[in-house]
């Protein structure tokens, strides 16, 4: 679940909560986004559209009954073990969390989807592999300009990412992040070669015609653990950024104001108080995760 580009707390986060200024507004309107999403990708035709939008909707149910609920516990239970101060035992505590909830997601949603895969034509299937090869051919652009180059752009997206979440930032602060940031491992060839392998192998299987239990159990591990199919080089690479990034987090939180972190808490707290009031839009609202089955893996 590890992502290059997770470079702060901040970053981590966004796996559950939504960049959008108006949570509610773009999750009000999930059901829709999705299907838009969804039709991108496969190329839908009108008998197959009624049923994936019943899937899709079925879904957001119960996301909404069980899930937001979660990620509201898990801001007021971050808040109260890390407001004071920020340690890497918090950052891996979040990961775990993270990790749990990312796989209660891929357990309600891959058997669905694999039905609606398994029942896809040749055309659609090549249709989707068109998609898949233009969003590899975006991803190697940015490995195109010279490391340089990259780094920089990497140090702009972590300065905007952090003055969003902390408010202004010190020209002290900047320097510090573009310089942490530059130094970080870069891991944009690794992820695109594990973006082509993963879009290949769920291609290879399409194209042979397999059952929907055989898509989900070769398909869902990859996207729960893209590094276990990675070479043992590019998993020391990715668990490298990973432990850096923890520690620029760390550093940036201490050196942070009183002022910045009141900033960063406020808008965590909005963030909890959307999901609780779309929460609250449900009856019989409980966090559900699938901690047993994390535990086995």
């Amino acid at each position: 679940m590890t992502r290059p580009c997770a470079t702060a707390i901040v970053l981590a986060l966004s796996l559950v909560l939504s960049g959008c200024d108006s949570t509610q507004f773009f999750y009000n309107r999930a059901h829709w986004l999705l299907a838009y999403r969804v039709n991108h990708y496969l190329d839908l035709n009108p008998p197959q559209k009624p049923d994936v939008q019943q899937k899709i909707n079925r879904w957001l149910g119960w996301h909404r009954r069980s899930q937001l609920i979660c990620y509201a516990e898990l801001i007021e239970q971050f808040e109260a073990r890390s407001q004071s101060a920020l340690s890497n035992a918090d950052l891996d505590w979040l990961e775990t969390q993270l990790a749990l909830h990312y796989q209660t997601l891929l357990d309600k949603a891959f058997d669905p989807a694999a039905v609606i895969l398994s029942k896809l034509d040749s055309d659609q299937i090549d249709h989707l592999e068109k998609r898949l090869r233009k969003d590899h051919v975006k991803l190697a652009r940015e490995l195109k300009p010279k490391l340089e180059h990259r780094q920089r752009q990497r140090a702009k997206k972590t300065q905007a990412s952090i003055k969003e979440w902390f408010g202004k930032l010190s020209r002290t602060q900047i320097t510090w992040l573009s310089k942490r940031s530059s130094a970080l491992p870069d891991a944009y060839a690794t992820w695109l070669e594990y973006r082509v392998q993963r879009d290949a192998t769920l291609i290879r299987l399409l194209r042979s015609q397999a059952e929907p239990k055989i898509i989900t159990a070769v398909i869902k591990p990859m996207w729960l653990n893209s590094e276990a199919s990675m070479t043992s080089e590019s998993q020391a690479l990715m668990e490298d950024l990973k432990t850096q990034s923890k520690a620029m987090a760390v550093m940036f939180y201490a050196m942070a104001s009183a002022k910045q972190k009141t900033h960063f808490w406020n808008r965590l707290r909005e963030y909890r108080s959307d999901f609780l009031q779309l929460a609250r839009t449900e009856a019989n609202t409980a966090c559900q995760t699938s901690s047993v089955r994390l535990a086995d893996n």
